[in-house]
């Protein structure tokens, strides 16, 4: 799973003079990723505007990269992106700075868990425990 913050670039008046660049670095990142774990599933999950944004943005530069260079149309097939909600998210989800609290991040185990199944085959184990129940 890969997921990035917007502290260093989304945080900004207009995100988007960054977003080039961004997306050049991510696209490398997912090369490197590649390149470490030639038949790994890499599953890009953001969570809000300027990271969906940027992500695909990556995405589609990388795609184009692997089209490139191997002269044909096929694209890095088990790359996939999934948008974590959080819009509807009551207060008791969040934590500190607006961040997910335990029942935000149980709440996003449950939205990828269905993705990780069809990708892998199994079934995770979500649990409930004390703390996210309280």
């Amino acid at each position: 799973l890969v997921a990035n913050g917007i502290t260093d670039w989304g945080n900004v008046k207009d995100y988007k003079t960054l977003l080039p660049s961004f997306a050049k670095a991510f696209a490398e990142l997912l090369a490197t990723i590649r390149a470490q774990y030639p038949l790994a599933w890499i599953v890009l999950v953001p969570w809000k505007e300027q990271q969906i944004e940027g992500m695909n943005a990556g995405l589609d530069l990388y795609q184009n990269r692997i089209r490139s260079e191997e002269n044909d149309n096929d694209a890095d097939d088990r790359v996939i992106l999934q948008v974590l909600y959080q819009s509807k998210w009551p207060e008791s989800f969040r934590g500190c700075e607006n961040h997910p609290g335990p029942l935000g991040h149980k709440d996003y185990a449950e939205q990828i868990a269905p993705t990780i199944e069809s990708l892998l085959g199994w079934q995770p184990t979500l649990l409930d425990s004390y703390m996210f129940t309280r």
